[in-house]
């Protein structure tokens, strides 16, 4: 499904072919955008883009990809702190928001915003209850006031999250939960 956000960029499912022809794309714009402690691995990627239950998509800009976002089911992210202690683990109703980007020089123009409402919009029609993540303090505010836009609530903060070094190093854990279509 192709979204047309504005005349600037677009927004397309991220299908498991595509995937492979940008994996590469995908996978700089990660080292670029994130410290070590929070890059997540392209194998992570390959699997949601694999499933049905999971949910990819890109902004694109004259075929470039300046944005993407990965989620899949919480009870994929077991091992990371705040999805291990979600009350809704294992009851297959939350999708956990891994990770969204968007190239430095294309911030602030709405492409963040429109990830997440796609993101928000597929898990409505995959039935999840619940859209949960967790955001860097200090390093992802921006993504903090984003997702509290768009109905977020603090569930709780984890301190020592990342363990690389830099402050701060704590968590933020969100959830959205999902309006159903009437």
């Amino acid at each position: 499904m192709r979204l047309q956000v504005n005349t600037d960029f677009v927004i397309e499912t991220l299908t498991r072919c595509e995937w492979r022809q940008r994996r590469d794309e995908v996978m700089a714009m990660e080292e670029l955008c994130y410290e070590p402690a929070r890059r997540d691995p392209a194998d992570l990627f390959d699997r949601i883009t694999a499933h049905d239950s999971a949910i990819a998509t890109v902004a694109l800009c004259a075929k470039r990809v300046v944005g993407f976002c990965f989620a899949g089911p919480l009870e994929w992210f077991e091992h990371v702190v705040g999805p291990s202690t979600d009350p809704q683990l294992g009851l297959h109703s939350t999708l956990y928001a891994a990770d969204l980007t968007v190239a430095p020089e294309w911030q602030r123009r709405g492409i963040g915003f429109a990830l997440k409402r796609r993101q928000l919009h597929d898990a409505t029609a995959r039935n999840y209850r619940y859209v949960v993540g967790r955001n860097r303090v200090g390093f992802s505010d921006a993504m903090i006031r984003l997702n509290r836009r768009l109905g977020a609530r603090v569930v709780d903060y984890f301190a020592g999250s990342y363990g690389d070094g830099l402050d701060p190093d704590m968590a933020v854990y969100y959830r959205i939960k999902l309006r159903r279509a009437r």
